[in-house]
């Protein structure tokens, strides 16, 4: 099987090929008010109703805008998980893999979840350990001023409490040093009791922050659940993994994937970059641009699915059958309710990027599949087993085999 090289000129000429539908104008200006706090000036004359009936207008374009975002966001973990299960076996049904994987992902989530409420206690022993490590334990017998936090003191001259002087700049972590056969020469703190041994840090508003928080969530003012927000962002890592090492549903059980990502350095625990503002080449580049990516996928595809076609020829069914897809998501969309232009064109950009993850997925597993059945076929010949043979050959066409049998397994997994 071979590939015939495409000259650069080529290529740049069926990357900017025309993309699907009218062009793309206003993307940019919808996502941008998406993600911004703008508010559209009142025009109380624009429409019946005044400055009360524009605003209900606004609350509807809002509400649309929500929904469809809710829409397209699983539309996308869908996807990969289609794309996770093509990549997986060959022969893996689709339809079971999908299913067993969104489980794995509730399940971790659940963990996850259960892992957030006890992490304060572990990040709190870690942040204990540190001070008495590294702070410092002055000399003498000292009377702390301060707010008490995480005080679990007991009558029996035990347990432990943080001390927040932010006037004094301290922050103190002091363990009761007062029960029978405790060696009070080294208390330092005074107490109600014999005293306590105290280290201190300078006072840091994050080690600060964390105490309160703990002791929030102690307290019960805090439920821990995971936001939905939450909830997706680790959706679209498990996705993401799972497309790369689809096996991991079978090998690694949610509690143990949970723990592992729930042990994060300190180092890790800064809040993430703010995101950036998305930025349009222009309408038409945009859609242009989108196609280039969709096609470029494929290319890559091909690469490791090396059917005997003219590259040419296979891109050219590539955007024949995306464009296809990309048309009935499109119209999976518009089905429930009417969207405005600029919302209608980026639905169009987000099913023309997952199909075309889906159709370079499919290329690679049909071709898998196509060389591992041609290759039992020449064995069971070698091995004199005609009937075997030609049986293997019936399966072949009845599974639509083949670089044949690419679109229609294609269209077949987007309908999932």
């Amino acid at each position: 099987m071979s590939q015939t090289a495409l000259k650069p000129d080529q290529l740049s000429g069926w990357l900017a090929g025309q993309g699907i539908g009218s062009p793309v104008t206003g993307v940019d200006q919808l996502r941008q008010q998406s993600s911004t706090a703008s508010v559209t000036p009142v025009e109380p004359l624009a429409i019946p109703g005044g400055e009360s009936g524009e605003q209900a207008l606004q609350d509807q374009d809002r509400a649309i805008r929500q929904h469809l975002k809710l829409l397209l966001a699983t539309a996308k973990l869908q996807s990969g998980l289609i794309v996770a299960a093509l990549g997986k076996q060959p022969t893996a049904d689709v339809s079971a893999y999908v299913t067993r994987a969104g489980q794995w992902i509730e399940e971790t989530t659940a963990e996850l979840a259960q892992q957030q409420e006890r992490f304060p206690k572990q990040l709190i022993a870690q942040l204990a350990q540190q001070v008495r490590q590294e702070g410092t334990c002055p000399e003498g017998m000292h009377s702390l001023e301060g707010e008490r936090i995480l005080n679990n003191q007991n009558h029996l001259g035990g347990g432990s409490w943080w001390l927040v002087d932010k006037p004094g700049n301290k922050i103190w972590y002091v363990q009761n040093n007062g029960a029978d056969g405790d060696n009070w020469a080294f208390n330092n703190v005074r107490t109600s009791g014999v005293g306590a041994i105290g280290w201190y840090v300078p006072y840091s508003a994050k080690i600060a922050q964390q105490l309160w928080d703990a002791e929030s969530k102690r307290s019960g003012n805090h439920t821990g659940t995971l936001s939905d927000y939450h909830r997706y962002e680790i959706a679209r890592i498990l996705v993401s993994a799972l497309e790369k090492q689809p096996t991991m549903v079978e090998t690694i059980e949610p509690q143990q994937l949970a723990e592992w990502l729930a042990q994060s350095p300190p180092s890790f625990l800064n809040e993430p970059p703010a995101a950036q503002p998305w930025q349009s080449a222009g309408a038409d580049n945009d859609l242009k641009m989108a196609w280039s990516r969709a096609l470029m996928r494929v290319m890559d595809a091909a690469i490791q699915a090396p059917f005997n076609r003219e590259l040419p020829a296979l891109l050219d069914d590539a955007r024949q059958a995306i464009a296809q897809e990309t048309e009935r998501q499109t119209q999976l969309f518009t089905q429930a309710q009417d969207l405005p232009p600029e919302a209608l064109r980026i639905v169009q950009l987000h099913a023309l990027n997952t199909a075309s993850q889906l159709y370079a997925a499919t290329l690679v597993q049909v071709h898998h599949e196509s060389a591992r059945m041609i290759q039992t076929y020449q064995d069971l010949n070698n091995q004199g087993k005609p009937t075997e043979a030609d049986q293997c050959a019936l399966d072949y066409q009845a599974r639509q085999l083949g670089y044949a049998g690419v679109a229609h397994h294609f269209h077949e997994q987007a309908a999932l």
